[in-house]
């Protein structure tokens, strides 16, 4: 859902998702302002002040979270879904934060000489940004069957959700959506956007295309199939477990190995919900906003309401190491081992140790 139609990517809009360019509506920008049009222009730059600051905060609060998240899933020598599938997630969080940033910044260095933008600047930003979003959604998506599997029919999911067998159809997935993405992206270019009069605006990074296909399969493939996958495999999980409980003792997980699964159904659950909540406001508005909101309000990306719903989406990259640390002991530990290691503390006690005697495929 991000970067993947015509949009105005290097103007003073900078947000990560797009929708066709109108003329009409820019071509407006150059008429003489009276003091409504000012009054909307000054609440406009505010607006995306708002938008640019908040965006670094997340970004440099993500970056962190999704660094320790790669380094504490490095310590668990043990190869299981759930590793792999963490890692993968905290990797593509932090590449679309990372490759974000060109997007973000330009409105703040484009008079600069050093900051050139081309259209290879545009095509690797559209595909990046537009893969690895994928690729997180992707996912949790997985990491939601994973527990629902695991939970559901537990003597048999280690066989159905083989190491080996999660890779092939990983990679699989992720290959065939990269070179969709690479073929939708080599058709953009960097164009010249100049006002009824000739004059220069700004530069523009445009597909001529392909716009529509790509812009409609995002919308199906990172948003609509991922959140289904999500909400239907949290009610299958919900219900088993409530299901399974029998005693109060696993209610409270008293039971060690029932605890650790508890703590990692608990973690997922809540990543599938800020997922929903964080990206579903924008897909929606991107698939039905034109109807509720009327085409000028739509096409505007100085609107109140895309600004907002795409911090949203932008904070979803940025907010599962929090989850991590609320729900799972053993993070919180591995974590404070890692605190005290670069600390350069010694650790005596033996409860901080990362080398597990046993990890079962439902712990981190």
């Amino acid at each position: 859902m991000t970067a993947n139609a015509t949009q105005p990517f290097f103007d003073n809009a900078t947000s990560t998702t797009s929708f066709p360019v109108d003329d009409s509506t820019l071509n407006s920008a150059i008429s003489v302002p009276n003091a409504e049009e000012h009054w909307t222009r000054s609440s406009t730059k505010l607006q995306h002040e708002i938008n640019f600051y908040y965006k670094i905060i997340v970004f440099i609060i993500g970056c962190t979270g999704n660094v320790i998240n790669v380094i504490i899933m490095q310590l668990i020598t043990v190869q299981t879904v759930t590793r792999i599938t963490i890692t993968i997630l905290a990797l593509s969080d932090l590449l679309f934060l990372i490759f974000n940033i060109p997007t973000l910044i330009y409105p703040k260095f484009k008079n600069m000489s050093f900051y050139d933008v081309s259209s290879t600047t545009c095509k690797m930003t559209i595909f990046t940004g537009t893969f690895f979003a994928f690729v997180s959604c992707f996912m949790v998506a997985l990491l939601t069957v994973e527990r629902t599997i695991a939970v559901s029919i537990p003597l048999k999911a280690k066989q159905i959700l083989s190491t080996n067998r999660v890779m092939i159809g990983m990679l699989t997935v992720v290959i065939s959506y990269m070179s969709w993405v690479g073929f939708c992206t080599a058709d953009y270019q960097i164009q010249p956007v100049n006002d009824e009069y000739g004059i220069f605006l700004f530069n523009s990074c445009l597909s001529t295309n392909y716009w529509q296909e790509f812009h409609y399969s995002f919308l199906i493939l990172e948003t609509a199939i991922p959140l289904c996958v999500v909400v239907i495999g949290n009610i299958v999980t919900g219900v088993v477990v409530a299901r399974k409980i029998k005693t109060r003792a696993q209610l409270t997980g008293q039971d060690s190995q029932h605890k650790d699964s508890s703590q990692l159904i608990l973690t997922t659950v809540s990543i599938s919900a800020a997922f929903v909540l964080l990206t579903s406001p924008l897909g929606i508005f991107i698939a039905f906003g034109e109807k509720w909101v009327g085409e000028e309000v739509y096409n505007d990306y100085n609107s109140i309401y895309y600004l907002t719903l795409d911090c949203l989406y932008y904070t979803n990259f940025s907010i599962n190491f929090f989850f991590y640390v609320a729900f799972t002991k053993s993070f919180r530990d591995k974590l404070k081992f890692l605190l005290k290691r670069m600390n350069c503390t010694s650790l005596n006690n033996p409860q901080h140790s990362v080398e597990t005697n046993s990890t079962s495929q439902s712990s981190l």
